[in-house]
């Protein structure tokens, strides 16, 4: 029995037509699905790389960052002791004015023997 269609409807090759595309649009989809999965893998492979080279220099820089922290501690206790025995500018002052009144004496002292 032979059913009536209408002029709209699609025929079975039409359909198996469509289909055969869509299966060709969906291979040519998976192969650039698989090219996009394969770069992605080699970024995430250079990533990586780039990831524990940088690790390795921050771990460097660390070793010595902790050398320089030793160091900057024996600076720090020298500075210390350096400033322990400075003399001020007060001190300096005083003792030059001191010195200065002693040779103003001792020179009015000669002065007196040589002329007396």
């Amino acid at each position: 029995m032979k059913m009536k269609t209408s002029p709209n409807d699609v025929s079975n090759k039409e359909i198996l037509l469509e289909l055969r595309e869509f299966k060709q649009e969906f291979k040519q989809l998976s192969t650039k699905v698989d090219r996009i999965e394969a770069s992605q893998g080699e970024l995430l492979e250079v990533i990586n790389e780039f990831s524990s080279e940088t690790d390795a220099r921050f771990d460097r820089l660390e070793d010595r960052m902790g050398g320089l922290d030793g160091r900057m501690g024996g600076v720090e206790n020298r500075l210390t002791r350096v400033e322990a025995g400075m003399v001020t500018k007060g001190y300096l002052d005083d003792k030059l004015a001191d010195l200065r009144s002693d040779i103003v004496r001792y020179t009015k002292k000669e002065i007196v023997k040589a002329l007396g």
